[in-house]
């Protein structure tokens, strides 16, 4: 069987990376971060005060009934998917310099934003992903808050979906 589309994981990946982003800057106050990327691997929190938005593969699998990874041997015709992930960072209320703790306004302020967008992205996902052009099948398998750490606070989306060779609308 040819390999018919050989960036299919990336193309992937930026597909997801779009639908999140584009999302973003069409409903979230704070908007798409301009550090949009796709990942090899979970990102270092470098940007985060001007927000990081990254997508990336955790890991790709054989599945004879989605979406359940097969566990036997796998011949050439035998379905691919992949779980990825999709992380949003933006910067969280720390102390200021004369040593204050950030106020209880501004912690709700920063919670309100990370659920906000959490909430956008949940639902762009289900949305870009469901339209019949797509017909391939996917999960979202979860959804946490990352942080805060070192003055980062955000959240991942883990999803698995089908990939297929072509990819649909190539």
């Amino acid at each position: 069987m040819p390999v018919l589309t050989p960036d299919l994981i990336y193309l992937t990946a930026e597909e997801l990376l779009n639908c999140v982003c584009s999302a973003l800057s069409d409903e979230s106050e704070c908007g798409c971060p301009c550090r949009s990327y796709v990942a090899v691997g979970p990102p270092a929190w470098d940007d985060c005060c001007n927000g990081q938005l990254v997508v990336w593969l955790e890991r790709p699998f054989f599945h004879e009934e989605f979406p359940n990874p097969i566990s036997e041997p796998q011949v050439c015709s035998t379905f691919l998917a992949g779980e990825f992930a999709i992380q949003l960072l933006r910067c969280a209320p720390t102390v200021d310099d004369n040593g204050n703790p950030p106020t209880e306004v501004e912690l709700n302020e920063s919670s309100r934003r990370i659920y906000q967008d959490m909430y956008i992205a949940i639902k762009a996902l289900a949305c870009c992903l469901a339209e019949a052009k797509r017909q391939r099948l996917y999960v979202i398998r979860e959804s946490n808050i990352v942080g805060p750490d070192g003055g980062c606070v955000g959240f991942e989306i883990r999803l698995a979906i089908q990939m297929h060779d072509p990819m649909p609308g190539m």
